[in-house]
């Protein structure tokens, strides 16, 4: 689950009720109220490729002074392919002096996980609830062994209790961590918690994929396999590598 604010252009093309509710859209071209999704910068069936910090390198095996083997990162000249930071903690392979890029930087090839939308649909941002807020992956209970952000939590925790006009928690919550989380990201772009905006509020399911079929072609990834199906064939049926039963690695 993931929320982005709508742009402003596009809520001014909202028709509310007296109670705020919203009923659709309205734009002169079209002449009518129409649905609000039809707005939204993707829709249901949509296939997204996640971005992640990466490394420029492979994974090798060498031997510590004990003669110990372990894998490691290697960056030289003829190392070609792409190492996810995720994937290189989760597995505990060396990152001593790897140079990382940035998420915003991974080209579609170096993707592993592709995710169809399923559902889109607006709604106000204070409208998340603690179910969502877990879905979105900011739990509470990340915080708490941390003493500084586990107090900062509880203060939002409260604070939005008070802009949702609800009774004060009697612990921290999961859309308290929400809040903070989001204040990080997004305070600075202008967009506080405390505003309310109007959100696009997207769900995913995770496209599970066979490495197979890209590897018995010679590909890294799927994101490389993806890559060149565009290429070749100007698109990509997300159903021709689909397997249910595949990990996520």
């Amino acid at each position: 689950m993931f929320r982005q604010v709508i742009a402003p252009h596009i809520v001014d093309r909202f028709v509310l009720d007296a109670n705020g509710k919203l009923l659709g859209s309205y734009r002169a071209s079209v002449g009518d109220v129409y649905p609000t999704v039809d707005d939204a910068p993707y829709e249901v069936g949509d296939v997204l490729w996640v971005k992640e910090t990466f490394a420029k390198g492979k994974i090798v095996y060498g031997e510590d002074s004990n003669g110990t083997t372990h894998p490691y990162i290697s960056q030289c000249a003829d190392d070609i392919g792409y190492v996810p930071k995720e994937y290189a903690l989760r597995h505990e392979i060396g990152i001593d002096d790897v140079v990382w890029s940035p998420s915003a930087h991974m080209p579609r090839k170096a993707a592993r996980i592709f995710l169809r939308v399923t559902d889109v649909r607006p709604e106000r941002l204070w409208d998340i609830t603690e179910s969502d807020a877990y879905k979105e992956g900011v739990s509470a209970n990340r915080l708490i062994d941390n003493t500084q952000k586990s107090n900062k939590w509880c203060r939002y925790s409260a604070i939005v209790a008070g802009l949702k006009d609800e009774k004060r928690p009697t612990t921290a919550t999961h859309t308290g961590a929400y809040a903070m989380h989001w204040d990080a990201l997004n305070t600075k772009r202008g967009h506080p918690f405390s505003l309310n905006d109007w959100v696009w509020v997207y769900q995913f399911e995770r496209i599970k994929h066979s490495q197979s079929i890209a590897k018995a072609q010679g590909f890294t990834s799927l994101g490389a396999y993806v890559d060149n199906q565009i290429k070749q064939h100007g698109s990509w049926d997300p159903e021709e590598v689909r397997d249910e039963n595949t990990r996520d690695d």
